[in-house]
């Protein structure tokens, strides 16, 4: 039985999360890691919500360059907007 208070669950802090930091832009998974460590949230449960928003996960970076990986939020389709 679930109990009816006013706590989050893990999974919406996360979700939560996501939203606010890829919002404008991409963020390099090391800022992120630092990011989730500092607001006390499991990478774990990080992972799977951003498999919930389908968030963009992509190298950056060419041969001769440093590269690194960068998650995004998808691009919204014109005319959708949340609510």
């Amino acid at each position: 039985a679930q109990q009816n208070d006013s706590r989050r669950q893990p999974r919406d802090e996360a979700l939560e999360f996501l939203r606010d930091l890829l919002s404008d832009t991409g963020s390099p998974v090391k800022k992120l890691r630092e990011e989730v460590n500092a607001a006390g949230l499991t990478w774990a449960t990080i992972r799977r919500a951003a498999d919930e928003l389908k968030v963009i996960k992509r190298k950056v970076g060419g041969p001769n360059q440093k590269s690194y990986w960068e998650w995004s939020l998808p691009e919204e389709p014109e005319g959708f907007s949340a609510l």
